[in-house]
């Protein structure tokens, strides 16, 4: 869906793409060939294009061939292990962050039947650290996914139309952090079932469409944690990439194909549906009903952290019920225990606002350097993406301030501007800048 997608944005301006969309969105499920052969002549596009959109609006699932009646249910636990196992050898991440990937996966399956999810934020520190290669696994085995290299608060809506919300796997946040912005309320919202997104109409702006905004999301892109909202953060699973190690020519991870192995992908797929179809009531029951026992695993800080990680650890509860097998509460235990610790911050954000601080530094031909101007240039490079920080309104004066207090240096006023601020000598002694 996600190439269809892509050629829609590349054909269209906005409101004839928003058009197009809405065209075909409005169509009965059991739109014969002619209904569809009048949409393409329409709008000049391949019939193919608009046949597939069709479908991916109507259809529970996307190319998803559920297995023969006669096949057994492949338990969750044994399907929790061969993720588990595809992660490995293609992904090069932490064990604790290749069980929350398996988990999560999982937890995509059942959507239907939660009121909230948890986003996965796939943070490299740097390029060739397989973030391409992570979305396109969780292509092959999250449910009706749905690939976006890039988001506009356009497309967004009308891709989350559908009976089933899709898994958005969304690539290089980095580079679309305005278009972010734009789409704020969709992401901020779209955790929890029942939220809205009010968009005016592109064909007619004095008109309000609604649309729903709850789905599974996946952010992926470089030093994103310290450019997406807090907002979001709170909301989501953190993954942190590695580099990709090589030894003697030969990569660690092997290099994923979306067409290598297709049919066994696809009877993984399958396999996952079937177990969706099959346990979906009872995770129903265990999920909504308050004397259901589950096993709570222990490291729950918030209602907000009980929250996106309820889908988790009923899958878990859920595993241990059908399969009469703990290993997944031990793997959800695990991994909130693990990763519900991490800080976004500390020595990391104080290393990148130092580097960011030098280079204001070193390329400045003053003497002097006001707090305010020090303040205003970080967050007005884009690419350092301090301006996310305090929900969109950027680091403060107090900020900067504190972290130059860790250096002992203390703003100082000069009479002839009657500004205050830092001495560039003294700057770069401190900062070590020759």
């Amino acid at each position: 869906m996600s190439d269809l997608i892509n050629q829609a944005l590349n054909n269209f301006e906005s409101s004839p793409m928003s058009e197009f969309l809405d065209t075909i969105a409005a169509l009965p499920s059991d739109a014969k060939k002619p209904a569809l052969n009048k949409i393409a002549k329409q709008f000049a596009v391949e019939v193919g294009l608009v046949k597939h959109i069709h479908n991916y609006f109507h259809a529970e699932d996307l190319s998803m061939p559920l297995p023969t009646a006669a096949e057994r249910v492949i338990p969750l636990t044994r399907l929790a292990i061969i993720i588990k196992a595809a992660i490995t050898k293609y992904i090069s991440c932490s064990e604790i962050e290749s069980k929350a990937l398996t988990l999560w996966i999982l937890q995509t399956w059942f959507v239907d039947y939660v009121e909230r999810v948890p986003y996965l934020i796939i943070n490299s520190p740097e390029p060739e650290c397989g973030k391409s290669q992570l979305l396109k696994l969780l292509q092959l085995c999250t449910r009706k996914s749905c690939y976006m290299p890039s988001v506009t608060s356009a497309i967004i809506p009308r891709v989350l139309t559908g009976n089933t919300s899709p898994t958005l796997l969304i690539d290089e946040t980095d580079t679309n952090i305005k278009a972010m912005y734009g789409a704020a309320d969709i992401i901020n919202d779209g955790y929890e079932r029942g939220g809205r997104s009010f968009k005016a109409d592109l064909n007619d702006q004095k008109k309000v469409v609604q649309y729903e905004t709850f789905s599974n999301k996946a952010f992926a892109g470089i030093d994103i944690v310290h450019k997406l909202k807090s907002t979001v953060l709170t909301r989501s699973i953190v993954i942190r990439l590695k580099h990709i190690e090589v030894r003697d020519d030969q990569e660690i991870v092997q290099d994923l194909s979306l067409n290598k192995d297709k049919e066994d992908w696809e009877r993984l797929r399958s396999h996952l549906r079937k177990a969706e179809l099959e346990f979906g009531e009872l995770f129903q029951k265990m999920y909504h009903y308050s004397h259901s026992k589950l096993h709570c695993p222990k490291g729950i800080k918030s209602l907000r952290q009980r929250n996106i990680w309820k889908g988790i650890f009923v899958i878990a509860n859920l595993a241990k019920t059908i399969d009469k097998d703990d290993l997944l509460l031990k793997w959800a235990q695990e991994c909130i225990s693990e990763l519900t610790k991490l800080k976004i911050g500390s020595d990391e954000h104080k290393d990148r606002l130092c580097s960011n601080i030098k280079e204001i530094v070193s390329a400045t031909k003053e003497d002097f350097l006001p707090t305010m101007e020090i303040v205003n240039l970080l967050n007005e490079n884009e690419d350092w993406g301090w301006k996310c920080e305090r929900g969109g309104a950027g680091l403060s004066p107090d900020a900067v301030a504190r972290f130059f207090a860790t250096y002992d240096l203390k703003s100082e006023r000069k009479r002839s501007i009657d500004k205050k601020g830092f001495y560039v000598n003294k700057l770069k002694k401190a900062l070590s800048i020759s």
